[in-house]
């Protein structure tokens, strides 16, 4: 069975169809007579099992990749805190430490007292924790839109390590009824235009990731 369809025009990612079926022996229920087109060729499928496999891979270890850049700028910010705590004691730096100050009733704290160069500075870093927790919110995105691609791959690659695995067991002559009716329904199990579709723009995204982070 061929996968994918050549056209003059270039080459359209759409299933090619097949008929292959599966008879029940009348004679006993443990006894299955194949048709010929039963016993397709598998090597297409096998190609798109290994595709999801691989790309399976690469929505983990970018996942892993934007999770571990999170935590190296939370890391900074904290230390950007640290070294700066006269400020934020101050109430100067939002979240929980202004949140705590708020209910202790001193959310506000005169800043008269500061010198124009330390006012500088609670500017400054005032803009760096903008700037990191902007980074980490746009970098969250990312990590939403890996997991639900790494949800739909993780669907196609387990309907098809099924189809692949039923037809092993009917190429053996050994596969059960369950396994023959898989293969049966391959046309409606493999991935339709739509799918294939979506399947290229995650790897199209995975490689433009790729270019901009060198994963």
């Amino acid at each position: 069975m061929s996968f994918y369809k050549t056209h003059e025009s270039g080459v359209e990612t759409v299933p090619q169809p097949h008929q292959p079926v599966a008879e029940q022996n009348a004679s006993t229920t443990d006894s299955l007579v194949f048709d010929d087109e039963l016993f397709v060729n598998f090597d297409g499928i096998q190609q798109h099992l290994a595709r999801m496999n691989a790309l399976s891979d690469q929505l983990r270890a970018a996942h892993t990749k934007v999770d571990r850049q999170i935590n190296r700028i939370r890391a900074s910010l904290e230390a950007m805190w640290k070294q700066n705590a006269i400020y934020r004691r101050r109430g100067l730096k939002g979240g929980r430490a202004r949140a705590q100050q708020a209910k202790k009733g001193r959310l506000a704290v005169c800043l008269q007292d500061l010198t124009a160069e330390q006012n500088k500075r609670r500017r400054e870093v005032e803009r760096e924790d903008f700037k990191g927790r902007n980074q980490i919110e746009g970098l969250k995105q990312i990590l939403t839109i890996f997991e639900d691609c790494h949800q739909f791959i993780t669907g196609q690659r387990s309907i098809t390590e099924e189809l692949v695995n039923a037809g092993r067991m009917v190429g053996r002559g050994t596969a059960t009824p369950m396994e023959a009716w898989i293969v049966s329904m391959a046309d409606e199990i493999i991935p339709d235009a739509a799918k294939i579709e979506e399947i290229d723009e995650i790897e199209a995204m995975l490689d433009a990731f790729h270019d901009e982070y060198g994963l």
